[in-house]
């Protein structure tokens, strides 16, 4: 609150009463008068001049405390609507860090157990193990299971096969290799479809393949049909 106008106007009106006194005493004479009465307007006129500072001095801290407050204000609701963007934000990675999370530990799960039906075709192949998947030091090796002695890794990620084969696929005929890769897309969605629940015309349609040796792809599924194959 301002106290400088109640101040001089209290000092005005005791100026006031101090000047009425001492007028009184000198009032026979003219002289005094007219000396009275410029006193008077000039107490009067400095009266008036406090008033109109008191007034313009509360008008001016209303409005700078009215302006703070006011920017006070604003300054919260922008805090508050930054912390909620950055809250909102914040829950929007973390659900999609879980979602990615979830779907890369599907993936993980589901490559592995690619891998090892992989490697037991190979043993088939190989006569390794037996017909009941046992190992065995006399098996017989079965040429039906040859296509996987090729492959040297398959790994699904998000409808997309890659199947990565090794020099043993370099020796076939165009024929053979396309056989080949397909025996491996089929065993890839064998595992894939019971692991995702498809039903049997999503497993039926096969999954796009992409073929790798040693990093490039050297072949893929045709668009018209995944389960045929374009070589480069």
């Amino acid at each position: 609150m301002n106290t400088i106008g109640p101040i001089l106007l209290i000092v005005s009106f005791l100026g006031m009463i101090i000047t009425a006194i001492i007028v009184n005493r000198k009032r026979k004479k003219q002289q005094d008068y007219t000396l009275t009465r410029r006193i008077l307007i000039m107490f009067t006129a400095i009266l008036i001049l406090t008033v109109i500072f008191a007034k313009l001095t509360d008008t001016k801290d209303s409005a700078k405390s009215s302006s703070v407050e006011s920017s006070s204000t604003i300054k919260e609701t922008s805090e508050s609507e930054q912390i909620s963007s950055s809250s909102t934000e914040t829950s929007t990675e973390e659900s999609g860090s879980t979602i990615e999370s979830s779907s890369s530990s599907e993936s993980d799960s589901i490559n592995t157990q690619i891998a090892a039906y992989l490697e037991q075709n190979k043993g088939f192949a190989n006569g390794t193990l037996d017909e009941n998947g046992n190992p065995t030091e006399n098996g017989t090796p079965n040429p039906v299971f040859n296509w996987a002695l090729t492959i040297s890794e398959i790994d699904y990620e998000e409808n997309l096969l890659k199947v990565n084969v090794n020099d043993n696929f370099l020796t076939l005929s165009q024929t053979d290799a396309s056989s080949a890769i397909l025996s491996a897309q089929n065993a890839a969605v064998s595992i894939v479809s019971e692991s995702e629940n498809w039903d049997m015309d999503k497993a039926s349609d096969g999954i796009f393949t992409q073929i790798y040796y040693n990093g490039n792809v050297i072949g893929r599924s045709k668009m018209t049909d995944v389960k045929e194959f374009k070589w480069k």
